[in-house]
């Protein structure tokens, strides 16, 4: 409408004006049509007058035209349906398959067999009552020392999985597309970290949890001091970051979710362990969510970035107050 209103348009322009005019939408169409008329200018009624020509022709169908507008149609309408819920769709369907193969091969252990063939005089000890292990539970200085913990660590787990996406497209010049693809990159990493830190504290540590979950915090805090500035430093440094950083979450998270709770829980208060740690650590990951939202109104990114570092070393230094623990030092059963 801007082009057919400035008399001074050339005819490539006015030609392409009026193509465009004919592409639009019933009504959009109209609406342009009463604008022409409107002005009283002899060339806007003029190009009215040709427009409604040519909407009264009828040329033949072109087979490949009517094609392509189907497979149009078609993908916007499967797009539409589908779109971004995909998104939501794909995890629950490999999850669902996760479980029909669990339910298939996993097994308790020790299988039942060893079970039947125990000792059938052996006494079964005392349960505890839900209340003796909240009291055991909470009353174990080693629990809160972990769950401190967890909970830093998730904040600035949280930190990355929530806001790393939106940090890459506010701070680099990347589509989402891209932007995705490099953070896939970071779970990635997080399968090396949650194997590796299991194998390397039984092989080298003698199953010491403590010094492998700090060493990987202190390095995740430093790496996620210098992550705003390495990722403007091209895509293949920000991946191989991204791995590392992935590596430094994933292996003291896997430890302190169920291996750490478990070691320095009390006898017959493993669950209730566990259970306290890990709802200290998502208590983290809301108040890290919040607090990094908060900064970044306030501030620039490095400054969420310095609070996500901030919580990895403080977690460092939870789980450093732990650092001659062994299993078992909780019950007095430590392995020899």
């Amino acid at each position: 409408l801007a082009v057919v209103k400035n008399k001074q348009a050339g005819a490539p322009a006015r030609a392409l004006a009026m193509e465009t005019l004919n592409d639009l939408a019933d009504p959009r169409r109209d609406e342009a049509l009463r604008f022409a008329e409107a002005t009283g200018n002899a060339f806007l009624a003029q190009t009215a007058e040709r427009l409604r020509k040519k909407l009264n022709e009828t040329p033949p169908a072109d087979p490949a035209v009517v094609l392509k507008k189907t497979r149009q149609r078609a993908h916007r309408t499967i797009e539409a349906m589908l779109g971004r819920g995909m998104a939501f769709f794909l995890p629950a369907v490999l999850l669902a398959g996760a479980s029909i193969v669990m339910f298939f091969f996993l097994r308790e252990k020790p299988p039942e067999q060893a079970v039947e063939q125990a000792d059938e005089t052996a006494v079964a000890p005392a349960r505890n009552t839900i209340w003796q292990n909240i009291r055991l539970t909470l009353t174990t200085p080693a629990l809160w020392f972990l769950a401190v913990a967890l909970g830093l660590l998730n904040a600035c787990r949280y930190g990355f999985l929530d806001w790393g996406l939106t940090h890459l497209l506010e701070e680099t010049d990347t589509t989402l597309g891209k932007a995705g693809l490099k953070y896939a990159v970071l779970p990635l990493g997080g399968i090396a970290g949650a194997y590796w830190s299991g194998w390397v504290t039984d092989r080298w540590f003698g199953g010491r949890r403590m010094p492998v979950i700090c060493l990987l915090l202190i390095l995740l805090g430093v790496l996620t001091l210098v992550y705003n500035y390495a990722i403007q430093a091209g895509l293949e440094l920000s991946i191989v970051l991204l791995f590392i950083i992935g590596f430094s979450i994933y292996g003291p998270q896997v430890l302190l979710v169920g291996t750490a709770p478990i070691d320095m829980a009390r006898k017959g208060a493993a669950a209730a362990a566990v259970g306290f740690v890990n709802f200290m650590g998502y208590l983290g990951a809301f108040a890290g969510d919040q607090v990094t939202g908060w900064l970044k109104d306030r501030h620039e990114w490095h400054v969420p970035l310095m609070f996500w570092a901030g919580c990895a070393f403080a977690a460092a230094a939870a789980v450093a107050c732990l650092w001659n623990t062994h299993p078992g030092d909780a019950t007095g059963e430590r392995p020899t």
